[in-house]
């Protein structure tokens, strides 16, 4: 607990002193994780990107572990 309370007070001290830092983040990590973006470069461009491939196995792993610890959740209550 104070380790997250240690890291919070120093997000908010590093944007109190230089703020162009955090400016923008939320739509940088957006564009990052746009998997539309991915395939349009594949659709278009006809380039086979591996980072892509990645990224599509990894939210689909993220979605099944979720939809399992779901299914284990209903079971046990």
């Amino acid at each position: 607990m104070t380790l997250i309370v240690s890291c919070l007070f120093a997000v908010v001290i590093v944007s109190f002193v230089k703020s162009s830092l955090f400016e923008n983040i939320l739509v940088n990590i957006m564009k990052k994780l746009y998997l539309a973006d991915v395939f349009d470069k594949v659709a278009y461009n006809k380039l086979f990107d591996v980072s892509g491939l990645i990224l599509y196995l990894s939210v689909a792993g993220v979605f099944i572990f979720l939809t399992m610890q779901s299914i284990q959740k209903r079971r046990w209550s």
